[in-house]
């Protein structure tokens, strides 16, 4: 049964059918009202404008082929949108703003429940990666993940684009972080098993573990250690999970006796030993000053204690610590009168039983403390009460 048909402009008809040489075909169709087989034969011909269109007239001439195709019925457009996106993302990467724009006018016209939009924004994602337009992409990719529920996006379709978008940014240096949080996010969807994960799934993991050890804005461990798929790399994979122990609670001694154990494995991997030794080094730093005593929410850090740990010069000590407030580890104020540094704040590298209790201490405090300033509050009003009625009187 044909379709109905609300729109179909007699001359941008004829001059669309024209550019795509299928003029006399889609006539005969129109007249024997086949409007299913006019949405089609335009779908699938839609690859011809590319090269009969100039560049200025791109997007209005697909804009006329989305109008058109638009009205096909719901459940063809699943078939005719990748018939239009197809040619567009093969294609070679010239006019590419043209064609994002396209891209993203299709994704448009498409309802907002609409599960193609999940295959518009797809191909968006390989167009931008292939004419290296990420920085078009990039600013839409928060809400991204909040589609997914709207759009009924399956599980493996979920992680297919989390993935992709992860490959993606990683070719750009600019996007690392944000390539390493995507390979995060896609590790996440995979539960803790004890059975084994799927090839794709344990190289992502070694990947991402590499990536963590190398990206220098990566200082937490912990969680990449506890995904399933990371613990899985323990058994093919025992010297590389060993170095990522050292840094989810390791130290410089530690690191130094893996290094004198494996002399080779930094260079075998692709690392930078004084990359890793300075990350350590930082991370051993916010270790040392969360384990010093406090004294009324605060903590005073020797130099010489930082000198002894980080196995640095005195001179260099610093330096270091400048490091550890940059790179959002530790907070705190320098003394040089005294050498030492007043600690304000300092990152926990694992987060266990021992530090909620530290935690719950400190909230008891200042559960405490508030308790004391509202009753000083609340005598300051009764006397201020008190006063003003001794005055009425």
């Amino acid at each position: 049964m044909a379709s109905a048909v609300s729109f179909f402009p007699v001359e941008e008809t004829s001059k669309l059918a024209a550019l795509m040489n299928c003029e006399a075909d889609i006539q005969t169709l129109l007249d024997a009202q086949n409007y299913d087989e006019v949405y089609l034969k335009f779908a699938k011909n839609s690859g011809a404008l590319l090269d009969a269109v100039p560049p200025k007239d791109l997007e209005k001439v697909y804009n006329l082929l989305i109008a058109i195709v638009s009205q096909a019925k719901q459940d063809d457009l699943p078939d005719l949108v990748p018939s239009i996106i197809n040619p567009i993302v093969s294609s070679s990467a010239e006019n590419a703003q043209q064609k994002l724009k396209v891209l993203s006018n299709l994704y448009n016209s498409l309802e907002s429940t609409s599960h193609i939009r999940y295959t518009v924004f797809l191909a968006i994602i390989q167009l931008a990666a292939q004419s290296n337009e990420l920085d078009v992409l990039v600013p839409t990719l928060p809400q991204l993940e909040s589609f997914f529920p709207v759009w009924g996006v399956e599980l493996d379709e979920s992680r297919r684009m989390i993935l992709l978008l992860s490959e993606v940014l990683g070719n750009d240096d600019e996007f690392l972080n944000q390539s390493y949080e995507y390979l995060i996010k896609y590790l996440k969807t995979y539960p803790q098993s004890k059975n084994a994960y799927p090839r794709q799934v344990q190289d992502t993991a070694v990947k991402a573990v590499k990536q963590a050890l190398r990206l220098p804005a990566v200082t937490n461990f912990s969680d990449l250690y506890a995904l399933g798929p990371v613990v899985s790399l323990k058994g093919t994979n025992a010297d590389l999970m060993a170095l990522v122990e050292i840094f989810v609670s390791g130290d410089v001694k530690a690191y130094r006796a893996f290094t004198k154990k494996h002399p080779s494995f930094a260079k075998d991997n692709g690392f930078d030993d004084a990359a890793l030794l300075k990350k350590i080094r930082l991370l051993t730093l916010a270790s040392t000053a969360c384990g010093v005593s406090a004294n009324d929410g605060k903590s005073e850090l020797l130099f010489s204690t930082v000198s002894a740990a980080l196995e640095v010069d005195n001179v260099d000590v610093e330096e270091w610590i400048v490091n550890g407030i940059r790179s959002g580890l530790i907070d705190g104020r320098i003394n040089q009168v005294n050498k030492l540094v007043v600690i304000s704040r300092a990152t926990h590298r694992v987060f266990g039983e021992k530090q909620w209790d530290l935690l719950s201490d400190r909230l008891s405090t200042w559960g405490d403390n508030l308790k004391d300033l509202l009753q000083v509050i609340q005598n300051a009003k009764q006397a201020a009460a008190n006063q003003q009625q001794q005055q009425q009187q």
